[in-house]
């Protein structure tokens, strides 16, 4: 909705400071970070964190299902719907069997010149570690 509102379960709701970002992101056991990183966490499609994260396209979309073995991903209708929006109304569909596109944002927040932007997170839940993106203004 706004750049200052977080997406996902990392991080303030609303209302960041860079050091609520940055402890987002890094480096406690709650962190993004701690999960997708070389030596993170998620490494498996049923790892506890994935009420963390929502889907991209979707929980229930017939093109890219979310795997029956999959749990605690949360379906966002205003997200997925601006997520196909984005890339024209076409759905990603992940390449391995227990794989689903996810994502989070981590807030921003500031003003002039001291603003700081919102970081996008996007990965496979089949192997967070080794399937992820991060996208930063």
């Amino acid at each position: 909705d706004k750049f200052n509102r977080a997406v996902g379960g990392f991080g303030p709701a609303i209302g960041t400071t860079l050091v609520q970002q940055n402890a987002a992101q890094c480096c406690d056991e709650g962190s993004i970070f701690a999960q997708i990183d070389e030596n993170g966490s998620f490494k498996s499609y049923d790892d506890e964190n994935g009420s963390k994260w929502r889907s991209v396209f979707g929980t229930t979309n017939a093109d890219a299902l979310l795997p029956a073995s999959v749990s605690g991903v949360i379906d966002d209708a205003d997200g997925t719907a601006d997520w196909k929006n984005l890339m024209g109304d076409e759905t990603l569909t992940s390449r391995f069997q227990d794989g689903h596109y996810v994502y989070s944002v981590v807030a921003g927040g500031g003003s002039g010149s001291s603003v700081y932007p919102p970081v996008l997170y996007v990965g496979d839940i089949e192997n967070m570690t080794d399937f992820n993106n991060v996208l930063e203004p």
